[in-house]
């Protein structure tokens, strides 16, 4: 059953992985001195079709964005703060922002814009465009711009200029006789050259930090030789199936993690980790269920963790923490006694040692988080469980997958 789950699991995150398309979020244009204020939403909305139409992202609603933007005062021009960046991508659960600027000089109209990658905030794409006419000018001028941000080439597109459109020369400063200007073609636009797109590099992505709440799949390691007859701390269900009972086991756990990313590629993690063992049994007198043991295990970790591509991170470490063992002592209301009779409830601890094992799958704010985790304390310690006097194994452990989902920062 674990194993079908393991492999659901992971074609599970393989889907999403490749399902999942970075997010783009295009801010209201900046405007220069002369600009029309309504130039804003013409170039964002222009630049957000381009976005819209592109099969390798995700753009988000221009009319929630307008909305948000105004009522928060957001606007990126210039140099801006990374904490900036990602204070308003995180609002906005966007992978990326889009920067849009106008400027106009005489009848020439300038659109410059800068795509930002919110977890880092470096410039991923950067392109610009000018063409002189009237304000309608700047629908075809934030076509061009968007369409080249998205990855599509128009340096060749032909442009027929609408008879609205006036192509005249921009105004010179001459201190002698210039020759008498040439008539521009008026059926076929050529793009000026554009500065050569910067692009981040291809190598891994930063590490994410993240908070997760899991569910644990566990299995136990217990002292080997604590009863007579060769049965383990935890192995009860052997024994009773040798006295004639039907067995089955209910074993579940929840566990808390928090990881965080540090020196590049290093990481610390704090997590706590509450197990719960129960045992039914059933034979011809009737059905007793039993609360075995609880475990509980505060835990640090320490390891190193890659994110190869966007949206995915691996990461692996040893942990340290504090084995608590503690006696169940609740039974079926036609039972007798506790399975354990007078030591139930009765407490051992011990350090433990261990490793974890991870995946995390994320998109903006939110995390997929699939992780193997093994403790053990070679030498628990318990006035009843195991007493110096005892001169047995007094190992005990738990190991096992926890599937959790939670926040990444």
């Amino acid at each position: 059953m674990v194993k079908k789950g393991l492999l659901f699991l992971f074609f599970l995150s393989l889907t999403l992985n490749i399902a999942a398309q970075p997010k783009v979020a295009v801010l209201d244009a900046t405007l220069g001195e002369g600009v029309s204020i309504n130039a804003s939403a013409i170039v964002a909305d222009t630049i957000n079709e381009q976005f819209v139409k592109a099969p390798n992202f995700t753009a988000i609603e221009r009319a929630y964005i307008s909305n948000i933007q105004e009522e928060k005062k957001f606007q990126l021009s210039g140099d801006v703060k990374e904490e900036d960046i990602k204070e308003i991508g995180n609002t906005f659960g966007a992978d990326y922002l889009c920067v849009a600027n106008v400027s106009l000089l005489g009848s020439t109209y300038t659109v410059s814009a800068r795509l930002i990658e919110v977890a880092t905030a470096q410039v991923y794409a950067q392109e610009s465009h000018r063409m002189r006419g009237e304000i309608d000018i700047l629908f075809m001028i934030a076509e061009i711009v968007g369409a080249e941000l998205v990855g599509t080439d128009m340096a060749n597109t032909e442009f027929v200029p609408s008879e609205d459109i006036t192509q005249e020369p921009m105004p010179q400063v001459n201190v002698e006789p210039e020759p008498e200007p040439q008539p521009e073609p008026e059926t076929e636009f050529v793009p000026s050259p554009q500065p050569e797109r910067e692009k981040k590099s291809s190598g891994p992505s930063q590490p994410k930090g993240h908070f997760m709440v899991s569910l644990f799949v566990p299995a136990y390691l217990g002292a080997e030789d604590y009863f007579t007859g060769g049965y383990s701390f935890n192995d009860l269900d052997g024994y009773y199936e040798d006295n004639g009972y039907d067995v089955s086991e209910l074993s579940w756990g929840l566990d808390v993690h928090y990881l965080e990313p540090f020196l590049g590629f290093i990481y610390y993690s704090l997590g706590f980790l509450y197990t719960d063992d129960v045992l039914r049994l059933e034979n011809s007198g009737g059905v007793y269920q039993y609360d075995m043991f609880r475990t509980f295990e505060p835990y640090a970790g320490l390891g190193a963790i890659i994110a190869p591509i966007s949206h995915l991170e691996f990461y692996g470490g040893i942990t340290a923490g504090i084995m608590i063992l503690a006696l169940g002592s609740e039974y079926a209301s036609d039972a007798d006694d506790s399975v354990w009779g007078d030591d139930a409830g009765e407490t051992a601890a011990g350090l433990s040692l261990g490793f974890e094992l991870g995946a995390t799958l994320y998109a903006g704010p939110l995390g997929l988080d699939l992780r193997y985790k093994f403790a053990r304390s070679g030498n628990m310690t318990g006035d009843v469980l195991f007493p110096e006097s005892y001169s047995g194994d007094k190992s005990f452990g738990h190991h096992g997958l926890a599937i959790g989902i939670g926040f990444m920062f």
